[in-house]
Formats: C-alpha cells, structure tokens, sequence
C-alpha cells in the first residue's frame, strides 16, 4: 500500500507540474501571437497613411490643380478631386482654406473635429496623419497643404476605417480587431470584427470600465495599439480621447492543442494506478501468478496483440509452456506482419499498392492542404509485352520502378496502382511539382538496359492539385488520368488539369447515362425534311431526322448521342423507335399524298443486328405501309467494319422492295469496288460539297461528275444542303433527281409539316 500511495503522489506532482507549465505556454504563445499581430496592423495603418499621404501629395504638386485654386475654378478643382479619391479608393475628401473654412467637402465635419483640424494646421504646415470622425463614421486621414508657393488651401483625403477593414485585418492576424473612438469618454465607439452583441458587450465594458471582466468571459487576452497619440495625451484629450486598435486573441485556440495532452495525462494517471493496484495484488498472490500471466497472454495473442514479452521465471513445466507461447506469438507476429506488408505494397515491384495510395490520399485530403497528384504511365508498354513477353516486361517494371524511386525521394512518394501506372504525390502545388517532375521524367525516360538489351521507355504524365480540383480521391484520380490522357494526345511529356477543361468528357458521360432512361421513356421527337422534284419542287419523300430536348441536358445532337449510343449498344433500340413512330406518320401522310416516300438512317451497328429485317417488316406492316415507299439510307463508314455481313443485310430489304441509298457520299473510306457491290438505288451527295456549289468550281465539277457516274450506274441522286436558289438551278442542270435543303424547307414537326404541305 505504501508502494502505491508514493507512486500515486509522484503522479499528482508530475500533473500538476504539467499544467501549470501548460498554463505558462499558452500565455507565452497568446502573448506573442498579440505582438505579431500588433506589428502586422501597425504596417497596415502605416501602409494606408503613405498610400493617402502618397495620393494627396500627387494632387497638391499637381500645376492645374493649383491653378484652379488660385483662379477658384470649382468645376476643375471638383473634378480633379473626384478623379484622384476615385483612382485610390478614398472614402472621405476635403479641401479646406487656410483659416480651415471649407471649400469642398464629401462628409460633414462636427465642431470638435474642425477645431481639432485647426489645432493641427496651426501647430504644423508640413503634412500630417490623423484619425477623424465625420457624420459617425471614423476615418483614417493625412492632411496635406497646396502651397504655390504662398498657402493655397489644405487637402484632407481619408479612409473609412469600418468593419470590413477590422474582418480584413483579423483574417491577416487571427487576432480579433476592435477599432475603438473615445476610449476614455462616457459614449466610446466601437468598430469590430466580432459579432454584433460581441462588440455591444465591448462598448458597454468600456464605458463601465470593466475590460479586464469582459476579456475573462471570453477566456481571451488583449492589447491596446494606439493610433496617432499614446495613452497619456489620450486621457488629456478627454473631448476625443484618441483611437485605438484593440486586439483580442482567444485562450481557448491557444490551449487546443495541449487538450489531447491533458486527456492523455488523464488516461496514464488512470493505467498507472490500475497497473498499481493490480501488482500489488498480484505480488499477494505469488503462487497463481505464472498462470494468470500465460492466461492474460494467450487472450492478447487471441486479440492480436503480439508485441509483449511472456516472461516466467523458473524451470518446471510452467516456465516451458510460457517459452513456447512466447516463440508462437512471435511467430505469428512475423506472418502478420509480412501479410500487413503485402496487403499495402505491390507484390512485383514492392512499392506501395492501390490500398496504400488511397489510405495516404484520404489523410492528406482531411489535412486540407494543397498537394499534387501525378498519374505515370509507360505508354508503349504494351508493345514491350507484345515483342518480349510477360517475364521480360515484369523485369522492366521492377528496374523502373527502382529509378523511378531514386529520382523521386525524397519530394516524391510513389506507389503503383496497376498495370503500367504508377502514382506519385506531391505535397505542393502543381507548378512546383510540373518543374521537379520534368527533371524526373526526363531522366526516368531513358533506355531501361537489362543482359546487353535495351529497352525504350515513353512515358506521359497527368497532374491534378487537391483540394483545388477535387476534394475527394477518386475524383482527383479521374482529373490526373484526364490530364494523362490530353498529354498523350498531344505528344507531351506532361499536362497540368485545367478546371472545368473535362466538361465536355463530364457531359459525354451524363449524355450516355442518359440515353436508357430516354429509350425507355421515349424522349425523343421526330422532324421531317421535305424531298422535292428538280423541276417542278413537288414533293417526293421526306427524311425522318431524330431530336433529343431533354429538361437537365438540354438539346441534345444527334452528332452527340448516336456516337455514343452505338458504343453502349443502344442504337439499335432507337433505330426500331425511329422505324416505328415515322412510318406510322407516313401511314397518315399517304392517305392524302399516296406517293410519299420516307428515308430512315441505319448504323453500322444496326446492319449487324440479325433481327434487323424482322423489325422493319414489322413495322411496315403494323403501319401498313409498302415496302416500295421505304428508303434506308447508310454511310459508307458503316459499311466498313463488316462488308459481308452489311451488303447480305442490304440485299434482303432491297429484294423486299426497300430502296437502298448511300448517305454523306465523299465523305466516306469505302472505294467505287465497294460502292459497285452495294445494292444501292440510290446515292445522296454530301452537304459539304453542295453548300459551296454556286461558288467553289471544284464542287461543281465533283458534283457534275458524281452525278454523271451515277446515273450510268443506275443510281437515283440526291443532293442534301440545298440553301439557295443558285445551287438549286444549278443541280436541276445537271439532272439531280432529288433536292433537299433548307432553301426549300427546314426539318419540320408533324404539325409543321403539314402546314407546308397544304402551302404547296
């Protein structure tokens, strides 16, 4: 028991020390923050006394202005006020006489102010610095005489001196800032960066007299900075008592970061005397303590806990069984801790792995400070494993991976995520990463040399800043990987991101996330453009166009949305909506315009749907519609990835009566051996060498001669993007059999369309 109370007051001594000695740093460290501070508001001050002092000189050494004086030119003497407050932000302007009647003023001056300022120009004829209170509000002002060469008059130019100018100053210092007017006056003023009941508590303690009382309820410490007269001429002056800066700093701020001390003191305190007590106990009980230690053992080694050190003194079968617990636990230690190490590095290369980057990227984002992310890849790195295999190129990775290392550290952590790529962090900005990462890219690039063999090594690299550009990980990954990716593209070693430079990526993705949801709720319209006759403009056919307005996206292009939805195999889905909804319209149409015709755009990847056929005939029927009336127009491109198989597709609708035609003809990668094969019946030119046509000789002549070839093979011919009535003569003198374009009518809708076909 004796044991235990002078360990328990050894304890109390050492708390108690530390405290107190805490209690000494956190003042040491508030006082010190309130000089900085002190230095940091008194440069301030200073800085906007040179800048008024500065300003108002320029003014009064200026010629016309002293002209306009002397000559009492209000107009110019306004004016060149005017200009001169406006080009420094002044708030307050005065021009004065010489006895200080006032010529110009912006603010109304009181009586005590005015005599003041009178006292000041009668004491001194050189240029001064003041604060001054004008209609409530209080100003930082420098008086400046106009001589020429005899006293013309007295500029005053001057700053508000408010509450903006007190949060200013208290993001610049972290010490709160209260302006205070008439300290030792029964009505002081106060301007503050504290709340608004802060800062009445604040006037109502100044006038009481009880700062010391307020500054406890805020557990803070201040300091007085007087402005332009110390504390004595201020308790003379007692009508103005002079301004002060009055600077607060929170005791609290400064004592954060000694809590997790204290609480740590607290729970060694407690471990101690439980450690104590349970000695003591156990020392009573000599005979059951090996048993009691292999039992506490073993339930430390059941919880994962290997680090301690089973001692049993002795030589019966107790003290061996406790060696034997102690060897096992080691061992098990050791396996835990190569299993930990393998579940945080890469097994090839032994540098960090995914889960490590990410768990160290997580802690640096909760730090809020600015640091660089680098994706690293070996762009031709799958050519190395295509040339030389996987063994060699596993090889290559690892030699990289150790220079990689060595140029990087210490500046650079580096980690390997997958693959070829690699991820470095940079606990700066980007541009001070972008200049050591060209260093270490440059020397990182050279030939890896392995047995005699070289091997080239081409590497791009995308940075990203957090949280500038992201405040989440997978975010700033996806934007290094962006920057990556434009680097490669534009043959650089490396790229920086560019805010908002991934949005057309980001709105490539919302619009294929989109297209299901659209597909299945069929928010899409149709449109028609008409088809006329090159004589007469009578009406033939009309092509159906698709329209997507969606309410987040917008208008949606079809040049943006069709890509996109043959890559996520969703074209094939609209095409069968296209197909049903416009031949159910021609259906309707034809029953006043028997002979109207309608053409369907098909993808590549709709003339590889096996079912293709079965939807048309399908929809055919269900509009009951001929088949003669129906015209599919395809690219030349969609033709490409698949000849065979698109040509068999083409030739069973055309067999079925459905006309065939070639749309955006010359645009295409198919040649005329192609073009021979393909079932077609029609060809329509591209707009591109129709909307020139009236203008440009080589689209004539290409044109001229497509339509040439075109009809000696049998081909009707259609020209899109007719937008003049030229261009329209012209293709009518060449014998184009169908013209289509906005000269003779936009896309329309149903009701649109019918309109224009009751005008004609």
């Amino acid at each position: 028991m004796m044991v235990g109370g002078g360990i328990s007051a050894a304890l109390l001594v050492v708390v108690v020390a530390i405290i107190i000695s805490t209690q000494q740093s956190v003042n040491v460290h508030t006082e010190r923050e309130l000089e900085v501070s002190q230095r940091v508001v008194s440069q301030l001050i200073n800085y906007r006394d040179s800048q008024l002092r500065q300003a108002a000189l320029v003014l009064a050494d200026d010629f016309g202005f002293r002209q306009a004086l002397a000559t009492a030119d209000e107009d110019t003497i306004i004016s060149a006020l005017t200009n001169q407050a406006q080009r420094i932000d002044s708030d307050l302007v005065m021009l004065l006489e010489p006895n200080t009647e006032v010529i110009v003023a912006s603010h109304e001056i009181s009586v005590s102010e005015m005599n003041a300022i009178r006292n000041f120009m009668e004491a001194d004829t050189n240029s001064g610095a003041a604060m001054l209170v004008a209609e409530q509000e209080l100003f930082q002002v420098v008086l400046v005489p106009i001589r020429a060469p005899h006293l013309l008059a007295w500029l005053v130019l001057g700053f508000s001196v408010d509450r903006d100018l007190a949060q200013q100053l208290q993001e610049l210092t972290n010490s709160s800032v209260h302006f205070v007017a008439g300290r030792y006056t029964d009505a002081p003023s106060v301007i503050s960066s504290a709340t608004e009941a802060k800062q009445a508590e604040l006037g109502v303690a100044l006038q009481s007299n009880a700062i010391s009382e307020w500054l406890a309820s805020y557990n803070e410490q201040g300091v007085w900075l007087p402005l332009g007269m110390d504390d004595t001429e201020s308790q003379q002056t007692a009508d103005r008592a002079g301004v002060y800066v009055f600077l607060t700093s929170s005791r609290e701020i400064a004592e954060e970061p000694f809590a997790p001390l204290q609480q740590q003191l607290i729970v060694i305190v407690i471990l101690t005397l439980l450690i104590t007590a349970l000695v003591t106990l156990l020392a009573s009980r000599r005979f059951v303590e090996p048993l009691r230690k292999l039992a506490a053992a073993a339930g430390d080694i059941a919880k994962g806990n290997y680090k301690q050190k089973i001692v049993v003194r002795g030589k019966d079968e107790i003290s061996t069984l406790a060696k034997a617990l102690d060897r096992m636990q080691s061992a098990i230690a050791d396996r835990e801790a190569e299993i930990s190490f393998q579940s945080n590095h890469d097994i090839l290369t032994g540098l960090p792995n995914q889960r490590a980057f990410n768990r160290d990227a997580d802690l640096l984002l909760q730090d809020n400070k600015p640091w660089t992310l680098v994706i690293l890849n070996l762009d031709n790195f799958r050519n190395l494993n295509d040339m030389f295999g996987q063994s060699v190129c596993d090889d290559i990775l690892k030699a990289f991976a150790h220079r990689l290392v060595e140029l990087t550290e210490p500046k650079f952590s580096v980690a390997r995520r997958h693959g070829n790529e690699f991820v470095l962090i940079y606990q700066g900005a980007t541009d001070l990463a972008a200049v050591e990462l060209e260093k270490v890219l440059k020397a990182a690039s050279q030939p890896i040399e392995m047995e005699g063999v070289r091997y080239s090594v081409a590497l791009t690299a995308g940075l990203a800043e957090a949280p500038v550009h992201a405040s989440g990980r997978d975010e700033l990954v996806r934007l290094a990987q962006f920057a990556r990716n434009k680097s490669k593209q534009q043959k650089k070693t490396l790229n920086i991101y560019q805010t908002g430079e991934d949005e057309p990526y980001l709105r490539t993705l919302q619009v294929s996330a989109a297209i299901p949801d659209a597909i299945k709720n069929e928010k899409f319209t149709l449109v028609y453009q008409p088809q006329v006759r090159k004589t007469d403009h009578q009406i033939l056919s009309c092509e159906a166009l698709i329209r997507w307005q969606d309410p987040e996206l917008g208008f949606v292009s079809p040049a943006e949305f069709i890509p996109l939805a043959e890559q996520s195999g969703h074209i094939f889905a609209i095409t069968q909506w296209v197909l049903r909804e416009s031949l159910q319209q021609i259906g309707k149409w034809q029953k006043v315009l028997p002979e109207l015709g309608l053409s369907v755009n098909l993808s590549g990847a709709d003339l590889a749907e096996p079912g293709l056929l079965d939807v048309i005939f399908s929809a055919l029927a269900d509009a009951q519609v001929l088949a003669t009336s129906l015209t599919v127009e395809v690219t030349e491109s969609a033709v490409v990835n698949d000849p065979e198989q698109a040509i068999e597709q083409l030739t069973k609708l055309r067999a079925a009566g459905i006309q065939v035609a070639i749309d955006d003809y010359g645009t295409g990668y198919s040649s005329l051996a192609q073009l021979r094969g393909m079932p077609a019946t029609e060809l329509k030119i591209d707009r591109s060498f129709i909307m020139h046509l009236a203008s440009q000789e080589t689209d004539k002549t290409i044109v001229q001669s497509t339509i040439n070839m075109a009809h000696k093979l049998g081909l009707k011919v259609v020209a899109e993007g007719v937008e003049d009535e030229d261009t329209a003569k012209l293709l009518a003198s060449y014998q184009c059999d169908v013209l289509q374009g906005y000269w003779f009518s936009k896309p329309l809708t149903v009701d649109d369309f019918e309109q224009w076909i009751n005008k004609e």
